[in-house]
């Protein structure tokens, strides 16, 4: 794929305030919500950071496009190092679409950028989202931060030689299709998490050529 043949929107900057021109729904509902953040950024400067956020919404950007779930971005909420993207799909296609999209861009920046090649952890949670003038919230929402910030999530990053790993919510793991781009069985329990007062079990995927190390 060359630049030329990307869509406008996707090569005009990629920033956060573009793609919030989507606007925030007015209307509650379930929303498929995916979290995204970057690993060690906290030791970059700011100007490296600039750079990050940059290469950041660039990728998520032409992953929401190759995957074809631009059209059903609701929201995409900046998180400093990181996002949280609000479609209105299903975890299936998520998993089916967005999540190689994003492992395929990523792979080929890291490819022609090996000094300053990016890792990242990535949630994928669904639920009822709600809406007001600032940003999508409820419990949703707060199960897919805590997933995504989890410590066993940062640990199985750590374990690992891949550009990323995936966590998803018990929920989604019970959806999730044998057969799919990324099959159920594929799968390990990374552990349990406490959310909302209950304790839910996580579960990580890494893609298969990279896989886990054996200290995991």
């Amino acid at each position: 794929m060359t630049e030329s043949r990307v869509p406008p929107f996707v090569t005009l900057h990629l920033g956060g305030a573009r793609l919030m021109k989507i606007g925030l729904p007015t209307t509650e509902g379930n929303r498929a919500i995916v979290g995204v953040d970057v690993e060690g950024s906290t030791n970059l400067t700011d100007p490296e950071k600039a750079t990050l956020r940059k290469e950041l919404y660039h990728l998520l950007g032409l992953s929401l496009w190759r995957s074809g779930l631009m059209p059903r971005c609701d929201a995409l909420v900046d998180r400093g190092d990181g996002a949280l993207i609000l479609l209105r799909t299903s975890a299936q296609s998520v998993l089916d679409t967005f999540i190689p999209s994003l492992g395929q861009f990523l792979a080929s920046y890291n490819a022609r950028n090996p000094t300053t090649r990016y890792r990242l952890r990535v949630a994928v949670h669904v639920g009822h989202v709600h809406f007001d003038q600032r940003a999508p919230f409820g419990e949703a929402v707060d199960r897919a931060c805590r997933l995504l910030d989890a410590p066993e999530l940062k640990l199985c990053l750590k374990r690992t030689t891949a550009s990323f790993v995936l966590a998803v919510s018990d929920s989604v793991h019970r959806s999730i299709a044998e057969h799919g781009e990324i099959a159920r069985r594929s799968f390990r329990l990374l552990g349990w998490l406490r959310i909302g007062g209950e304790w839910q079990e996580v579960w990580a995927w890494v893609p298969p050529q990279e896989g886990f190390s054996a200290a995991s």
